[in-house]
């Protein structure tokens, strides 16, 4: 290969991360319109978690946390795209903002740790996806009780266990995705 040839691999390398990166910005901001307002708690079932599962096990660890904060700052900056239709900082300071942190973390989290372990599997993004989960439930959680000043009984009840099967429904799909899309 000459030098040219490397770079070029290079740029298209580089081209192919920001066009992955940017789409799974995109989806994750659609995907918090896609919700179910469940009346006991202030968090509804959204798509987020599934989209987050996608960028953690496609994306590498920057381009997982890039896109995912990228996401964030759309919102923080006027766009109605966290979940309700919310924007903007007092909605990321309010109930829900744990979980949007927590995104950033897990997606952080399960990109190494699938590279770390070379993940491939179904079964082993779906063990990944599920640590992932309860990084994203614990820092809701642990949001809840400080915002909202909840007891760490009440925050699992109303923040963590309402979401966890149907999170874990999502982490499986999306492994089955990634793991589809690694072969």
């Amino acid at each position: 290969m000459t030098t040219f040839e490397v770079m070029l691999s290079k740029k298209n390398a580089w081209a192919v991360s920001v066009l992955k990166t940017g789409a799974l910005t995109v989806l994750l901001c659609f995907s918090s319109l896609v919700k179910i307002p469940l009346f006991f708690t202030p968090v509804p079932v959204t798509l987020q978690t599934f989209v987050v599962f996608l960028a953690g096990g496609l994306l590498g660890p920057v381009e997982a946390f890039a896109s995912v904060a990228a996401y964030i700052a759309i919102g923080v900056f006027g766009a109605p795209f966290f979940a309700n239709a919310g924007w903007g900082v007092p909605y990321l300071l309010g109930p829900t903002g744990g979980y949007l942190l927590g995104f950033l973390a897990a997606a952080w989290m399960m990109s190494n740790l699938r590279n770390a372990l070379s993940l491939r599997t179904v079964a082993g993004s779906f063990a990944c996806m599920a640590l992932g989960m309860v990084v994203i439930h614990a820092c809701g959680a642990l949001w809840l009780m400080a915002g909202l000043r909840m007891t760490a009984l009440q925050a699992l009840l109303l923040g963590s266990l309402p979401f966890v099967l149907p999170d874990l429904m999502k982490a499986w799909i999306a492994a089955w995705i990634c793991a589809r899309c690694r072969k």
